[in-house]
């Protein structure tokens, strides 16, 4: 890539193609729809409130992948159009968990009934209750009405959180030219000269950062941290398998926190937002 036409930030193409992304459609709707169901089915016979909770955050990590996987399949680069196939993906999702629900004896024909799916969801939500605790205690918290309709309110809000993550968060940068989604790494650095990076942007030269050991990951256990005031940079490199290069970084800027338990997490902010590195550079980054 000439320095001379060098460009810092990576721009998404928006481009469409077709065909796959026909084929995501076909894949996606069928796909959320029996999320859905399976959802509904256990969700419907499952008493015990903590269980509910867990099969919940289990759909929500299943419909991120399937977001995510409907985005790679139809080689997505259009954003509106990622928003649109994340939103549909959640909408269905939810929408069949709760035809199963009240349809359960009908469901195949009365799920696309939405008009009467919708009127049956409003009187489930009127006429039914949960409990939190044990039925047979005098402690036990019942939920009924208005309780109801935010519990759920809340519920369906939560479903938005795939949508956060693959269209919010995910990075899916495009190699245009090898028609592939980038590989990508991340590792944490110390030691690094924030300016030099700062400085670094324009001409994406980044080689700086092979001067210093990588960690794959937080270390795992304190006496590995002598300092928890040091700056400590992550790194998110990604570029084209292929063709190795379409190279794009970001970089964030934080600190090891150690908890109560003594567990080690990653606190930073970012410092650089999808830079494009050089060639050169990229070449010496994934050497």
């Amino acid at each position: 890539m000439p320095t001379s036409t060098f460009m810092s930030k990576y721009i998404f193409s928006n481009k469409i193609n077709p065909l796959k992304t026909l084929v995501a459609f076909l894949v996606a709707i069928p796909a959320a729809i029996l999320i859905g169901f399976l959802y509904g089915g256990l969700t419907n016979w499952c008493t015990f409130i903590i269980i509910d909770l867990i099969i919940y955050a289990l759909v929500i990590v299943l419909v991120t992948a399937l977001a995510k996987g409907i985005v790679r399949l139809g080689a997505v680069r259009n954003k509106t159009l990622k928003l649109l196939v994340s939103i549909l993906i959640v909408v269905l999702t939810w929408y069949s968990a709760w035809s199963y629900i009240v349809n359960k004896h009908d469901l195949i024909l009365k799920t696309f009934n939405i008009e009467r799916t919708f009127s049956k969801i409003a009187h489930y939500l009127d006429t039914r209750s949960l409990s939190f605790g044990k039925a047979t205690s005098s402690s036990a918290i019942d939920i009924e009405g208005a309780g109801l309709w935010i519990f759920y309110g809340l519920e369906a809000l939560l479903f938005l959180v795939p949508v956060l993550m693959v269209f919010a968060i995910s990075r899916d940068y495009y190699c245009e030219t090898c028609k592939t989604f980038n590989e990508e790494e991340d590792f944490y650095i110390e030691g690094l000269n924030e300016s030099t990076l700062l400085a670094s942007e324009s001409a994406g030269n980044f080689n700086e950062i092979t001067n210093f050991s990588r960690r794959t990951t937080v270390p795992s256990s304190t006496s590995e941290i002598s300092d928890y005031s040091k700056p400590i940079f992550k790194i998110e490199l990604s570029w084209c398998k292929k063709c190795k290069q379409n190279g794009v970084i970001n970089v964030h800027k934080g600190v090891y926190e150690r908890d109560k338990n003594s567990k080690i997490s990653y606190n930073g902010k970012p410092i650089i937002k999808d830079t494009l590195v050089s060639d050169s550079s990229i070449a010496k980054l994934i050497e």
